[in-house]
């Protein structure tokens, strides 16, 4: 081991040329921390002395890290470039690439080029699917870019294939983190979650303050407009008062009344660092793509605010093969890592407060394993949980009084 440090040094002071020292003290300072830009500087010099891919001696990693670095550093241009280099290696390399990370270059490319293309993402995620079949995260991308594209059926049919190789449960969820052992249904009974017996209390009090919103212009002024292409017709617009677990104070000024009541009572709903609370204007003639949530921790709980009159079928929802409609003061809750979609065919607008709360399967060790990979979301939950008070969660739910 002190060989290796004494490389490393000699390569960080230029005094080594050697293509495997190099890629190996590059490997070595990761694990010791060291800045990107002195890992970048090892693994170029590397390349600039790389033998043919042929050799026994070339180390196709050595893309795939430098492409995972400049990707990190937002450098997306030369992401792609070395990712591509790294996909392209796997037919005449001797070392031959594990499937799964060769299957996750090609879904890193489909990632990086989504937001510029949407047929050129999904090749990259087909790609990723070939290489590795068992790959979960390719064949649901692959869903995903097909019903953005609206090609329902095609979608469809990649679920049901990925369900009969066992890849995928069930044809109708596949977030984009699944957690296990959680039970898996489309449409969950609101009269046992806590959260919705209370926002059906404090409907009076909610309806009254988000009508007003309306009717001053604040809601409209503030509301963001459907950010993430899930409208294949009309307009929808959404109030974050809580995103990830963060508070958005300025639209909580809208509604601050509702906003107390969610804050006071709901705790499960301000900790929820994978969703949102927000209040949703579904105008005339608006119908939502089939589209699935990121995660089956948490149920999505809608709140009838202000809903025309008519049959499911001019004004609803459905999750999995189900639909469902809205009425004002009640509530309904579903899985939204089940796929989904919603319209409105009537002459008014739908307005709804939605809530996402943790999935009601998952006790305090759950949550925390939930969090435990992403510092962030581990942050700002620990960070509700000091802000509540020890055996916060079950306070919520047996010792808090609903308005």
């Amino acid at each position: 081991m002190q060989a290796e440090h004494q490389k490393y040094q000699r390569a960080l002071k230029g005094n080594e040329e050697d293509y495997g020292t190099l890629w190996r003290a590059a490997v070595l300072g990761n694990t010791m921390g060291q800045p990107s830009e002195v890992l970048l500087d090892l693994y170029n010099r590397a390349v600039e002395t790389e033998p043919e891919q042929t050799s026994l001696d070339f180390e196709p990693r050595v893309y795939y890290e430098m492409a995972s670095i400049y990707s990190q550093m937002g450098q997306k241009d030369k992401a792609i470039k070395f990712y591509r280099k790294f996909t392209k290696c796997k037919p005449n390399v001797p070392k031959l690439i594990d499937k799964t990370v060769w299957g996750y270059g090609f879904l890193a490319l489909g990632n990086l080029v989504e937001h510029e293309s949407l047929e050129r993402a999904l090749d990259f995620f087909k790609d990723s699917y070939k290489a590795d079949p068992s790959s979960y995260r390719a064949v649901v991308s692959v869903g995903r870019i097909l019903n953005k594209l609206g090609r329902e059926t095609e979608a469809h049919q990649a679920y049901l294939e990925a369900v009969q190789s066992g890849v995928l449960n069930n044809v109708h969820q596949h977030p984009g983190e699944i957690l296990p052992g959680l039970r898996a249904q489309p449409w969950h009974d609101v009269t046992k979650l806590h959260a919705a017996r209370v926002l059906e209390a404090a409907y009076p009090t909610i309806r009254a303050e988000v009508l007003q919103a309306i009717k001053t212009g604040n809601f409209i002024r503030e509301a963001m407009p459907d950010t993430e292409g899930l409208t294949s017709e009309g307009e929808w617009s959404e109030l974050n008062l809580f995103f990830q677990g963060r508070r958005f104070d300025k639209n909580i000024e809208v509604l601050p009344k509702t906003s107390q009541i969610i804050k006071q009572y709901i705790p499960e709903a301000v900790s929820m660092v994978k969703g949102a609370t927000k209040l949703s204007l579904m105008r005339p003639g608006t119908v939502l793509k089939i589209h699935s949530g990121p995660s089956n921790a948490r149920i999505r709980i809608h709140l009838g605010i202000d809903i025309p009159p008519g049959a499911m079928k001019i004004l609803g929802i459905r999750a999995g093969n189900e639909t469902k409609g809205w009425k004002n003061g009640k509530c309904i809750a579903f899985d939204d890592s089940f796929e989904h979609t919603a319209w409105n065919h009537s002459p008014k607008p739908r307005l709804v407060l939605i809530l996402d709360v943790w999935h009601p399967d998952m006790d305090e060790k759950a949550r925390l394993a939930s969090v435990a990979q992403n510092p962030t979301e581990n942050q700002i939950y620990e960070h509700h949980k000091q802000q509540y008070g020890s055996n916060w969660y079950s306070s919520s739910s047996q010792q808090r009084t609903i308005p």
